[in-house]
């Protein structure tokens, strides 16, 4: 009985400094006011979702990569809102993955911390989206929130 008890308070202790930690490392980063901030640029545009993506630094530069589907025939607006990230973080948007060779980058922005990034596709296709984190070992996690909307073409 006595192991189960010792068992049970060393797993919520761990749960409880796990939750600390996530809490702590993202204090700088609302999301939510983030995500607010990112819709309120997508006018004309519909809201269709938001990704935020936590960006830890590390001794060595790293990418992290998310795809986003689109639908052909509409028009989307892309919107980074990468205000709590410190200067060096680049945005590249490629029309294919990181396994192909021969991708191409159809945009590309490095992070600044006074202003929205907006995008918008010339054409509708499956696009992916690379964060280049550099190297900084000293720097405080962050987030950047990306929001995307649409616009039916097909409605006038």
């Amino acid at each position: 009985m006595k192991k189960i008890i010792i068992y049970f308070l060393l797993i919520a202790s761990s749960a409880f400094v796990i939750a600390q930690n996530k809490t702590t490392s993202n204090a700088d980063c609302n999301v939510k006011e983030m995500r607010k901030e990112g819709v309120k640029v997508l006018s004309p545009f519909y809201y269709s979702s938001s990704k935020a993506t936590e960006i830890e630094y590390r001794d060595t530069s790293y990418s992290k990569e998310i795809m986003v589907p689109m639908f052909k025939g509409e028009s989307y607006r892309l919107i980074f809102n990468g205000k709590k990230l410190p200067a060096g973080v680049e945005i590249n948007i490629y029309d294919r993955d990181n396994s192909h060779a021969n991708r191409k980058a159809v945009f590309s922005h490095s992070s600044s911390s006074s202003e929205l990034i907006v995008y918008e596709p010339e054409v509708s296709k499956k696009y992916f989206i690379n964060y280049r984190i550099p190297a900084g070992s000293n720097l405080q996690s962050s987030c950047i929130v990306f929001v995307i909307g649409y616009q039916l073409t097909f409605v006038k």
